[in-house]
């Protein structure tokens, strides 16, 4: 069964705010890749998604705040060719912390 966002009406991130129908769409997407693969850790472009999920800050957000096009940062995510100093500057931006993983304010860990 497919989730959409009639069976996801109302989505609630780490900071118990509304996650908007857009974000909705990004966790349906992990929600299948992790469904369908065996593995226990995400990959550094399935993080970032991650992270800006529950952060609330879209990609192009993101892009902008690390001073990248969106194109460019598109790229490197689909690639999953984004650098650790790239990754750094990206919890920079965000508020979290990276320690080859993304730390959460209330210590919940995104590998």
């Amino acid at each position: 069964m497919l989730l959409s966002a009639e069976i996801l009406p109302s989505v609630i991130n780490a900071d118990n705010e509304m996650i908007t129908e857009g974000m909705i769409g990004w966790i349906i997407w992990i929600y299948l890749i992790k469904r369908t693969t065996n593995r226990t850790s995400n990959t550094t472009s399935e993080q970032i998604q991650v992270l800006c999920v529950r952060t609330g800050v879209s990609l192009s957000e993101l892009a902008r705040r690390i001073n990248q096009s969106q194109q460019n940062f598109n790229t490197k995510l689909k690639r999953n060719t984004v650098k650790l100093k790239e990754r750094i500057k990206i919890a920079e931006a965000l508020g979290v912390t990276y320690e080859q993983y993304f730390v959460m304010a209330n210590g919940e860990q995104i590998k």
